[in-house]
């Protein structure tokens, strides 16, 4: 009860842009990221978790008994991506020091060897007032210069293994593809169409099934492969799901790299 005890807007740094139409001026988290972070720094302990029906439990987070203070900086565009302003973000920053909070948690990308950018600058400002700072180390690797956030003056955090659910694709050919999937198993075979191949009319082809990128007459009934790009993968099965897709089949472009 009441763990979220205060939230901030923070949104200079947007200037002209156009919010995506789903977007919310308020705190509310309509993407998800936010809630997702929050309770892995503050969920309640012993918390049982099933996704489609599969157990993925039980979970915790890491300070069950902390409370929250909320503070927005990213914001979706209407063309579909994502930005945190440095303005905003080092100005929540300033703003969490400033109320008093114990530790700042920061899920968002950064730097990887500028000590003199802003945000790093904000947290060893942050640090020198007392405060903990966690920082993620952000998605890429593995090799060198990956980690994000490498400053001194904040503890900087790598994604943990943890369970994985698997799935295989299996093609016409025969052919067998192995990754993460929490999805049960379609009832019946579908066509199996690349992103850039079902494109509208007139309409320039994308592999990243972005919303609008998809013919809704060519991916219906079908299963679509996606690139993964700096897309929300929710949105592009969304997108997949909107056109009359059954299935999504989400490839990761970088060597190495996985997202569930």
């Amino acid at each position: 009860d009441n763990k979220i005890i205060g939230a901030k807007v923070f949104r200079e740094g947007l200037g002209e842009h156009k919010l995506a139409d789903h977007e919310s001026h308020s705190p509310l988290d309509v993407h998800g990221h936010g809630s997702h972070t929050a309770s892995t720094a503050t969920g309640a302990a012993g918390t049982k978790v099933s996704v489609n029906g599969l157990p993925s439990g039980p979970i915790s987070g890491m300070a069950p008994k902390a409370h929250v203070a909320a503070y927005k900086a990213c914001w979706e565009l209407a063309e579909g991506r994502g930005v945190c302003p440095t303005v905003d973000t080092t100005a929540a920053i300033d703003a969490a020091v400033a109320d008093g909070v114990d530790i700042i948690n920061y899920s968002i990308s950064g730097t990887d060897r500028d000590l003199r950018d802003p945000v790093e600058v904000a947290f060893m400002n942050a640090a020198a007032s007392g405060v903990f700072v966690a920082a993620s180390s952000g998605n890429d690797g593995p090799k060198e210069a990956t980690t994000n956030h490498p400053s001194p003056w904040v503890t900087t955090v790598a994604a943990g293994a943890h369970a994985e659910h698997r799935k295989t694709l299996v093609t016409g050919d025969g052919q067998r593809y192995e990754g993460s999937s929490m999805t049960p198993p379609l009832p019946q075979e579908a066509p199996l169409v690349l992103a850039d191949e079902v494109a509208p009319e007139n309409a320039s082809p994308s592999t990243e099934c972005r919303a609008g990128t998809l013919d809704p007459a060519k991916v219906k009934g079908t299963i679509v492969v996606c690139d993964r790009s700096e897309a929300n993968p929710m949105d592009q099965s969304r997108a997949v799901k909107d056109a009359g897709g059954v299935g999504m089949v989400l490839v990761n472009t970088e060597p190495g790299d996985t997202l569930t």
